[in-house]
């Protein structure tokens, strides 16, 4: 058993380094890509560029090793599978499980040694790699302005515009305010287009815009006073061709890594794990203030009563409280409704009966107009007070409420790949075994499909955990989840030898179902007599008349496929000739016929059309029209293969016939 172990190990080990490499590279080379537009064109020297890929490949390492393990896993199983290897394995009496137990035991390690690495070394590597490529995208921002939206990355300037182009760099549509000497002294400049590049070692930025105009303020800097309707003199210039110069330094300056280590990129699992529990405090606190401020503006609810007497018990409240702001004291007056509150609550002390409530709208027109006034204006500003301060509250904690989600998919994710590896090796190895195919196309094939399902499931988490529709753990760990068991259910087929995932039955169906029949085999079975080659010539005439018959048929429409019976007959009587072509040429020992005899395609499963034979139950199937509609097609696909394959049998007949011709010459001049 060690031996086995040693040789499952030794198939296995080259090929996980292997592939993990050509994944890591692809995943290296797709995270750059996104990024290509903010790094390429900045003047940075190879080793800078060169720290970025290597940081880059560190950030994406649990992701390469994943599709390493199942790839690898789908290539060694694989591998012995075809080559009749995990067969004589099976036939010793050592069952598939014990076969791929030392390498689960190798996966479990690697998930292991991931772990580790995610939480120590990766961290570092993210904080890098996030560093560098700030650093590089706000150098030389030439290339970085943004089409349709302002960009002030030249300190003094904001610059707009419409749409570049990206091999001749030119700017269209511009627009510059030049803000540099303050902003009385503020200079804009339109233009169709331009040129930005740096100039002097990056010390300064030069625009060369043409064909445009500007603006420049004349109002002499000291006045500040932008009020009043005073005119101001400015310049206005029109110009073919302008050079704006802008101060700027392109040197490249590093990131602070202090900010980008206190992000969640740069915590490990612990950190994670109590700056979450941290907001979670403040999350909870700021919820509270929330309900105490929604409870103290708010009514308070009414146990007896219907929605008019809480709406009047709330504008009573706000206008109690707003009385003293209008010089009116409770109980003045005609009682008002703030009167009326004191002397409902003396009663109720003094155990006398409660004075009898007035009508609100009738206290308040008792009161002067401007008092009045005073009150409304108070209480609206209260209540827009309020509503900002809840406003702003809310969005301090869906900011908070975001941060936590943050942390905690990089807390979780610290766990989800390291498990993905097992689970991804529960895959990969059965089903390496099931569909019998080494090398790299097929498994490749198939590690890309689980990939693309893997990323799938991954996005669909994340996404219904950022719409609150489900807790975030269940979202994030609902790839490994789903796959889980698949794992498992495949790893049960492969221990009982099963054949649905058979690369060779699956082709073969597929051709099937396409309508593209097998090689016809001639000459596995020796047939007794002598071939008739006069009766052969008049089949291979007759298989060319219905041949030609069928070309030129036209095929059933939708409803005439499912109203009328199918004319089937052209197609076996072309198939039955076929055969007695075949069995009569057969029995001869010239190799070159039989050679051309196994060009005739076998047409005999071919030339049945699949469809009810029951009128009532054509008709609903043509009434469901999108089940109608596939059988049609179905049968359109079968259609046009036997008007392929009967083109085939015009061409092999002239074949055969220069054969017979050449086999009696043959004969006469002996």
């Amino acid at each position: 058993m060690k031996k086995l172990d040693l040789y499952v190990l030794r198939t296995f080990i080259p090929l996980l380094l292997g592939s993990t490499a050509v994944a890591w590279f692809i995943l290296v080379m797709q995270l750059l890509w996104r990024f290509v537009g903010d790094i390429v064109g900045k003047g940075v020297d190879t080793w800078v560029l060169l720290k970025l890929m290597f940081y880059s490949a560190m950030t994406v390492a649990p992701m390469a090793l994943v599709l390493g393990v199942l790839l690898a896993g789908l290539m060694t199983f694989g591998n012995l599978s075809e080559r009749m290897e995990l067969l004589s394995m099976k036939t010793a009496g050592i069952p598939f499980t014990r076969i791929m137990r030392p390498l689960l035991g190798l996966s479990i390690l690697l998930a292991g040694g991931l772990y580790w690495f995610q939480n120590d070394w990766m961290i570092t590597s993210q904080v890098r790699f996030w560093q560098y490529y700030f650093s590089i995208k706000n150098k030389s921002p030439e290339l970085a302005i943004p089409e349709g939206s302002f960009t002030q990355d030249i300190p003094g300037y904001s610059i707009y515009i419409t749409r570049k182009d990206p091999k001749t760099k030119t700017l269209y549509d511009l627009m510059i305010y030049d803000h540099s000497e303050g902003p009385q002294n503020a200079t804009i400049v339109l233009a169709d287009s331009g040129y930005l590049y740096s100039v002097n070692d990056g010390q300064e930025m030069v625009l060369e815009a043409y064909h445009g105009e500007s603006f420049r303020n004349l109002r002499p800097s000291e006045s500040s006073d932008y009020g009043g309707n005073v005119q101001r003199p400015f310049l206005r210039e029109q110009f073919s061709s302008k050079e704006v110069i802008m101060h700027f330094d392109d040197s490249l300056y590093m990131v602070d890594e202090g900010a980008l280590s206190s992000q969640f990129v740069g915590k490990n699992a612990r950190q994670l794990r109590a700056y979450v529990d941290s907001l979670t405090v403040v999350r909870d606190s700021m919820a509270q203030v929330n309900r105490e401020l929604i409870r103290a503006t708010a009514a308070r609810p009414v146990m007896q009563g219907d929605a008019h007497s809480v709406a009047r018990s709330s504008r009573e409240a706000l206008i109690e409280e707003m009385a003293p702001v209008a010089g009116v004291a409770p109980g003045a007056a005609v009682g008002g409704a703030v009167g009326h509150a004191v002397a409902k609550k003396s009663a109720e002390e003094e155990g006398a009966p409660a004075p009898t409530r007035r009508d609100l709208e009738a206290d308040l027109r008792a009161l002067g107009y401007s008092q009045l006034q005073t009150i409304y204006n108070a209480a609206t500003q209260k209540l827009n007070a309020d509503v900002s301060s809840y406003y702003f509250n809310n969005m301090d904690q869906e900011e908070t409420e975001s941060l936590i989600r943050k942390n905690d998919f990089e807390f979780w994710r610290k766990y989800t790949y390291p498990v993905a590896v097992i689970v991804f090796f529960l895959i990969g190895a059965p089903l390496g075994a099931l569909i019998r195919k080494g090398g790299i196309g097929v498994p490749f094939i198939v590690a890309i499909f689980c990939f693309i399902v893997f990323y799938i499931l991954e996005t669909t988490g994340v996404k219904m955990v950022n719409e609150s529709r489900w807790i975030l753990w269940s979202g994030i760990w609902l790839p490994n989840m789903v796959l889980f068991p698949a794992g498992l259910l495949l790893t049960y087929l492969a221990t009982q030898d099963s054949m649905r995932f058979n690369v060779d039955i699956i082709v073969n169906s597929f051709h099937h179902f396409m309508g593209i029949e097998p090689v016809r085999k001639v000459g596995a079975v020796a047939a007794e007599g002598v071939p008739d080659y006069a009766l052969a010539t008049r089949d291979i005439d007759r298989a060319d008349e219905l041949a030609d018959r069928f070309i030129h048929q036209s095929s059933a429409g939708y409803f005439g496929f499912f109203t009328r019976p199918t004319q089937q007959h052209l197609q076996r009587e072309l198939a039955k000739a076929l055969d007695d072509i075949v069995d009569n040429l057969g029995r001869g020992e010239d190799i070159l016929l039989v050679h051309r005899l196994s060009g005739y395609p076998d047409l005999k499963e071919l030339a049945n059309v699949r469809k009810p034979r029951e009128r009532w139950l054509r008709i609903a199937l043509m009434i469901l029209f999108p089940l109608g509609l596939l059988v049609y097609a179905y049968y359109q696909i079968r259609y046009i293969a036997f008007r392929r394959e009967c083109k085939h049998v015009r061409d092999n007949n002239n074949k055969v016939r220069g054969e017979i011709a050449r086999i009696t010459e043959h004969r006469k001049s002996h």
